[in-house]
């Protein structure tokens, strides 16, 4: 199995590489709730996704310096071999709580229980179908294609929140 048809190698794109546009839109996404809720734990959950992608791919060479085994998060294949070991779980763990941390984040942006589940799905479908396009026999050549549809519907769910908020809609 290559490199690209595991769920780690997408995550890995949004959180391990240096990605300006996920880090832009975390950013905003991380704004967006700070002026929305007042209470600390919101905000924590709001940052926590950009601050993990930050010291993951812009930090990361000072990242790797203070936590050495944090290089490993994101390049985990389980084996045989490694099959029974709770370590090789804990970097998919990992993977996985930052983008149900992202999935809470647009549902706590959305304002009606509609807004929320369509949120929900939107993001939960945004992430599916970068999954689905990785079992194109062309995934080597397309390369940053793959991520678009994600991107742009993260871009939706975020502008169409600060679109409502700011234009009295």
């Amino acid at each position: 199995m290559t490199n690209y048809l595991r769920f780690s190698a997408t995550v890995k794109h949004y959180f391990s590489s240096p990605n300006i546009i996920f880090l832009f839109l975390l950013s905003i996404m991380a704004i967006a709730i700070f002026i929305k809720y007042k209470e600390g734990i919101y905000k924590v959950i709001g940052i926590l996704p950009f601050i993990f992608a930050l010291l993951l791919s812009i930090l990361s060479s000072i990242t790797k310096l203070l936590f050495p085994p944090i290089e490993k998060c994101f390049d985990n294949t389980i084996t045989l071999h490694n099959f029974y070991s709770w370590s090789a779980y804990f970097p998919l763990l990992l993977q996985i709580f930052l983008i149900l941390v992202i999935m809470l984040n647009s549902v706590l942006l959305a304002n009606t229980t509609e807004e929320k589940i369509f949120s929900f799905l939107l993001i939960s479908a945004a992430f599916a179908a970068r999954m689905v396009v990785s079992f194109s026999s062309t995934i080597y050549t397309s390369g940053m294609r793959t991520h678009n549809t994600t991107y742009f519907i993260f871009m939706w769910i975020l502008f169409e929140d600060l679109y409502k908020k700011y234009s009295n809609c």
